[in-house]
């Protein structure tokens, strides 16, 4: 009985010790790749104006003695999404029709058989020990302006896939100084991208990029009086296809108006009309479109449009003539007569009107000045009168007092 026992203790040890040595070599196998496959990007550029080229290094470092036949494309992933594929040592490529061009620079891996992970592990062809390293250079005017976030990726096969991080890549319009994106703008929801708000119409979500301007963008025409505020709203062509009736806001402050001297209710959207080389306002007033206005409530611009493209905020301007000598009243104008016509508080707008009195002669001033001195004369005397009555008072009530207790003793 002891020794069917001992049996079964020493067969139930050597089923957990099977079982832990398959866990062990399980993990080795699936942890083997990961520490011997890396992608890195390097020198990545943050920030280009559109139309430059962009350069950068990639490289993919196999780490390791053990096969990898890496039988799949690399591919160039843009917000995610597959933009185009290379082979491992870039000799294929869908990649240059997409705007993008990748050369291999120095290949020091070796090719061999051996044990490796590919479909399976096993015995097999593959690459080892060494680093591809790859220029790969993006064409910006295959892009509209906006972020994007780029990646590099490997399907190493036996679901073995690898990444590099995320690198950032803004395109700006010329002249910009940042530009914002939003991937997934929907339609009947105000969005805020970039210091204004977009709601589009339509029925179709998508991307929305808008870029800022500290001043107004080189190579347009003269605008007049601005707001200091200059920008550039681009969409995918999906958006673009049916955004009639989306509406932007422009928010501001009261200090922003001050400061650049402007009427409030005379601010308006302008968009920059590339056909004419003229800006255009945005004004219902006369029922017609384009249509737009302000709220002076609320401190937003708005409008209603059909398109994007360059815009800037302007109105008319307020000069305020001040004039001390003599005494002239003080006036506020406006550049633009429709446009309100603000006052200064406690300033007079309009000069006084003549009185019955300015409009005597020299004598009857004269008289009127002694009857009026003669007037305050006696308001003196009236005065010092009533003074010496309550002094008077004052002292009498003491001494009659006085007289009562001395009766009284």
């Amino acid at each position: 009985m002891v020794r069917l026992k001992e049996v079964g203790k020493k067969h139930s040890t050597k089923i957990i010790a099977g079982i832990v040595t398959t866990f062990v070599l399980g993990l080795l196998i699936l942890a083997g790749p990961a520490n011997a496959f890396s992608i890195n990007f390097d020198g990545f550029s943050s920030s280009v104006t559109k139309g430059d080229s962009v350069s950068t290094t990639a490289t993919i470092n196999i780490r390791t003695n053990e096969r990898m036949p890496l039988p799949n494309p690399v591919g160039i992933f843009v917000d995610g999404v597959l933009l185009c594929g290379f082979s491992i040592d870039a000799s294929s490529s869908d990649c240059s029709a997409k705007g993008v061009e990748v050369e291999l620079i120095p290949n020091t891996n070796s090719y061999g058989y051996g044990y490796g992970y590919g479909y399976g592990y096993g015995y097999q062809n593959g690459y080892s020990n060494g680093v591809f390293t790859y220029n790969i250079t993006f064409d910006t005017n295959q892009f509209d302006i906006g972020e994007y976030m780029i990646m590099l990726s490997v399907d190493a096969g036996d679901n073995h896939g690898y990444s590099s991080d995320e690198k950032s890549l803004k395109i700006l319009p010329t002249g910009a100084d940042d530009v914002s994106t939003n991937n997934n703008v929907v339609p009947g929801t105000e969005t805020s991208i970039g210091g204004l708000s977009v709601n589009l119409s339509g029925s179709t979500s998508g991307r929305v990029s808008v870029a800022n301007f500290a001043s107004q963008p080189s190579g347009t025409s003269a605008f007049g009086s601005a707001l200091g505020k200059w920008f550039s709203i681009e969409a995918d062509s999906a958006v673009d296809a049916g955004m009639a009736g989306t509406l932007i806001k422009v928010f501001y402050t009261d200090a922003e108006v001050t400061a650049a001297g402007l009427v409030e209710s005379s601010l308006r959207l302008y968009y920059y009309n590339t056909a004419t080389s003229a800006w255009e306002i945005y004004d219902g007033n006369d029922g017609t479109a384009p249509d737009g206005g302000v709220n002076t409530t609320d401190n937003y611009i708005w409008a209603l449009t059909d398109h994007f493209s360059l815009w800037g905020v302007g109105g008319d301007t307020v000069s305020v003539n001040v004039r001390n000598s003599n005494n002239n009243r003080n006036r506020v104008v406006a550049s633009s007569g429709s446009a309100e016509v603000p006052t200064i508080p406690g300033l007079p707008t309009e000069p006084p009107t003549p009185t019955e009195e300015a409009s005597q002669g020299f004598l009857s001033r004269i008289t009127g000045a002694v009857i009026g001195a003669i007037g305050a004369t006696w308001t003196i005397v009236v005065g010092v009168i009533v003074i010496l009555g309550l002094m008077g008072i004052a002292v009498t009530i003491p001494l009659v007092r006085r007289a009562r207790k001395a009766r009284k003793k």
